[in-house]
């Protein structure tokens, strides 16, 4: 059997610097809600001008590095997103921030950064024996399929109607069978069903023509997280 499966995830930090991780299902909502919506995304224009970021993308075959400054002056903060191929996807995010207050008269500075990696290892077919819908211990493995050869990194950037440039990457296993896009925006905005911010990275898995050996069988993706946190 041969399909195509599409699943999407979001990787990113909220905009209070807390570190954010998870699947996101879009909803529709009333743009009646808010009082200058122009744009329709279900986000106030002012906080939208407020939260603009200024995006820098420098592209190689095999990697590609993007870094995020906010254009408010009153905010010190650099969202970062690293992609690296090799035997597999590496997507690597950071953020850091300096903050200075004072305190009983004293000026004090106080740097915060948090960094984790996604690592989209192989794909792996699989007979679920106990209908739980998760590879584990307990199902029998039919085949590995390891990302051992991709094609080059592909970049492209395009300006919606709402004049916010939308930054698209494109990475790709040699016969096409797993592709990961990657979308970044400078505003929020509404991408492909859901809203994105600023301050993350929508990406969409996608499954294309993967050769079963079962008819029955279901895939797994291997992810491997890693976190860390400095303050």
């Amino acid at each position: 059997k041969k399909l195509k499966i599409v699943t999407f995830l979001m990787l990113g930090f909220l905009l209070v610097s807390a570190m954010s991780l998870s699947f996101v299902a879009a909803e529709d909502g009333d743009d009646d809600d808010f009082e200058h919506d122009d744009d329709h995304d279900e986000v106030e224009d002012e906080y939208e001008h407020e939260e603009e970021r200024e995006i820098e993308i420098e592209v190689e075959s095999d990697k590609v590095e993007i870094t995020s400054k906010s254009k408010n002056k009153d905010v010190e903060n650099k969202f970062e997103i690293d992609v690296e191929l090799s035997d597999y996807v590496e997507v690597k995010v950071g953020f850091s921030e300096e903050i200075e207050y004072y305190e009983n008269g004293t000026e004090f500075e106080e740097e915060t950064e948090y960094e984790f990696s996604v690592k989209f290892k192989e794909i792996i077919e699989f007979i679920d024996m106990n209908n739980n819908s998760i590879f584990d211990s307990g199902d029998d493995e039919i085949q590995v399929y390891e990302f051992d050869s991709f094609k080059p990194i592909e970049y492209s950037a395009e300006m919606l109607s709402s004049n916010n440039t939308l930054h698209k990457l494109l990475i790709s296993t040699t016969d096409d069978v797993f592709k990961v896009h990657l979308f970044i925006v400078e505003e929020f905005e509404i991408v492909n069903g859901s809203l994105v911010t600023p301050m993350e990275a929508k990406i969409d898995l996608e499954f294309t023509n993967f050769n079963y050996m079962e008819a029955e069988s279901q895939l797994a993706l291997y992810v491997k997280l890693e976190s860390e946190y400095e303050y």
